[in-house]
């Protein structure tokens, strides 16, 4: 997502009076100019970027969309008595299942919204950032047409299995972006270390500390779940890949590698396990289920939130945190620094950040936008799977329907594997094919 940052376009003009002393650039000396396709000019003070807008405005409709999946899935199973609702429901799940339905009702409607705006940046790199209050006004349209559409649509007849697809490679990707957190994490504490005289120190202990606490929190709560879930061959199997795999990469990280650090090892070993524990929950054997319809099942859909939540500000942040200058070279620059006072240019100069229309298209730019909008297309289906505990549906008799409990925990287990295997793959490859820049 960093790439955003680099397929931008601004260009910095300077005209110098004293080419031969330099100071600390005033803000009161910046002029921002925005050109638009009919080459009018208006200033820039309230320009966000090109990119931003749309970045901040799918995370916001994101969040309250989820918000608003949480309220309707406690809500509808009472207040919503619409046959529609209950057509397609199993006998005797028709609470559960009028719940999912609400958050894949949302969900699904999220999902148009998203794959409208991927579609329409490949045809119009500006559609990302535009026309966000039509593109809201058609999502409501859609909820409200979805209200009265049959519960069947969304149920694994029809838009669950996509989002479980979906959710099966967000949970893939989900590892990669805090991953990426972690090693963005442990670069800056060691930076700080190195330049913070003899209290260095105490930043590389806290590295450890934190790497230390993930490690310790993860194999106790393996033992547990060795413990709780006893009983049948489908938890060993999944529990045990989940302790051998972390096993396996902190120590091809600590001693054949120099790729990756401790703290990442770490972090990954702790998501693993996080998954691991959904995984099994989703296993419809009670007797080797103690989580079925108890409250340790919603530890889960908590916890998943909350990673959720994490790994998509992180997104956010690194789409938008810079602002290039030129996309003809490649070079960016913070304009932040400049405007504060961190540049320092020529005495006397005139600065005009000029943005063009027609930065929109350049080469990448439109491939960009549909690669971001994908990733919020793939959390719409990712964020119903942790509502409804991947689609499962529970019975007045606090027993899961068998049918979709067991696939929809082999789908997060082989999730979990792939991902574990991708971190993997990132501290061998160096080593293995040494011609290729990693």
């Amino acid at each position: 997502f960093n790439a955003m940052s680099a397929s931008k376009s601004a260009q910095v003009v300077e005209s110098a009076a004293k080419p031969d002393e330099e100071q600390a650039l005033s803000p009161s000396t910046v002029t921002i100019i925005h050109k638009t396709e009919a080459g009018d000019e208006s200033s820039g003070t309230g320009f966000m970027g090109i990119g931003k807008q749309g970045t901040y405005m799918s995370f916001l409709v994101l969040v309250v969309g989820i918000v608003i999946s949480i309220i309707m899935q406690r809500y509808s199973p009472s207040q919503i008595n619409l046959s529609s609702w209950e057509n397609g429901c199993p006998e005797g799940y028709e609470n559960s299942c009028k719940a999912n339905s609400a958050v894949l009702r949302i969900s699904f409607a999220l999902s148009i919204l998203f794959a409208l705006q991927m579609f329409g940046s490949l045809v119009f790199a500006k559609f990302f950032d535009i026309l966000w209050v039509p593109k809201i006004v058609v999502l409501i349209c859609v909820v409200i047409g979805f209200y009265f559409a049959r519960s069947e649509v969304f149920g694994l007849g029809g838009y669950g299995w996509f989002a479980r697809i979906s959710g099966f490679l967000y949970l893939i990707l989900q590892q990669i972006i805090l991953l990426d957190l972690a090693y963005s994490w442990n670069e800056q504490w060691v930076e700080y270390s190195t330049t913070d005289g003899e209290k260095g120190k105490r930043w590389l202990v806290g590295i450890l500390a934190f790497s230390a606490m993930f490690y310790i929190g993860s194999f106790v709560f393996i033992g547990l779940m060795y413990w709780q879930f006893d009983g049948c061959t489908d938890n060993a199997v999944i529990i045990s890949i989940t302790l051998a795999l972390p096993i396996l990469a902190t120590l091809l990280q600590t001693f054949f590698t120099d790729e990756g650090s401790i703290l990442t090892s770490a972090i990954m070993t702790a998501y693993a396990t996080y998954v691991c524990y959904s995984s099994v929950s989703l296993n419809p054997e009670p007797s080797c289920n103690p989580t079925i319809a108890s409250s340790y099942q919603t530890i889960s859909t908590v916890v998943g939130l909350v990673i959720l939540v994490i790994s998509l500000v992180w997104t956010t942040y690194n789409s938008v945190r810079k602002i290039p200058v030129d996309t003809g070279t490649g070079r960016s620059v913070d304009l932040m620094s400049v405007a504060t006072g961190g540049g320092k240019p020529k005495e006397g100069t005139v600065h005009a950040l000029t943005v063009e229309a027609t930065t929109y298209n350049v080469a990448g730019m439109r491939s960009l936008f549909f690669q971001v909008s994908l990733v919020f297309l793939l959390i719409c289906g990712y964020y119903a799977m942790v509502l409804t505990n991947w689609a499962t549906l529970q019975s007045n008799d606090s027993q899961s329907d068998p049918r979709t409990g067991r696939v929809a925990m082999w789908i997060q287990a082989a999730a979990q594997w792939v991902a574990i295997l991708i971190y993997l793959w990132s501290l061998i490859a160096p080593k293995i094919l040494t011609n290729r820049d990693f």
